[in-house]
């Protein structure tokens, strides 16, 4: 019995050890500053840590450039609907300590923004609410699909699909 508790001590001392000052630990999953993800397989006294990137391999990153995985971020959080500069709306996939958010753009792919450049879905603003019916500058109808903070919507227009529209440029039908 004895020996047990030595050993599970040995073992709790080597995965403390394991971890950097900051917190980053062996098996932590990280991004660089250029956006590339990974693991990191290993800590050094120095300050880097060995990093297992994503289908590339082994690299060296220093500790001071990673953010480690979090559930949120500068008010943006893990599986929240997101707009991105580029009005391309998609869903949280992974959220870091630097600020960095990695989103899947809807029927696109995995895309890597800072999160202070993207808009949170919300439900309504002021009295205009995600299935309002609206009507375009276009006078084009549709179904308001999802709201963004930034003032911007997307609306499905009837026969014609997904739309960005302004919210202050929409006439929303009333009840």
């Amino acid at each position: 019995m004895k020996s047990l508790v030595v050993l599970i001590s040995f073992f709790a001392t080597s995965i403390a050890m394991a971890c950097a000052t900051p917190g980053l630990c062996v098996g932590d999953r990280v991004i660089d500053s250029v956006g590339d993800r990974g693991n990191i397989k290993e800590v050094f006294s120095n300050g880097i840590a060995n990093v297992f990137i994503d289908r590339r391999g082994d690299y060296p990153r220093s500790l001071s450039a990673l953010g480690v995985k979090t559930e949120c971020s500068d008010n943006i959080c893990f599986g929240e609907r997101v707009m991105t500069p580029r009005e391309d709306i998609g869903t949280v996939e992974e959220v870091f300590s630097d600020g960095q958010i990695v989103v899947t753009i809807d029927h696109r792919g995995d895309y890597v923004y800072a999160a202070k450049t993207l808009s949170k879905s919300v439900q309504c603003i002021e009295s205009v609410c995600v299935k309002d019916r609206a009507i375009d500058f276009e006078n084009s109808v549709g179904t308001i699909k999802e709201i963004f903070s930034n003032g911007k919507a997307n609306v499905t227009l009837d026969r014609r699909g997904d739309y960005i529209r302004l919210i202050s440029k929409l006439g929303i039908q009333v009840k």
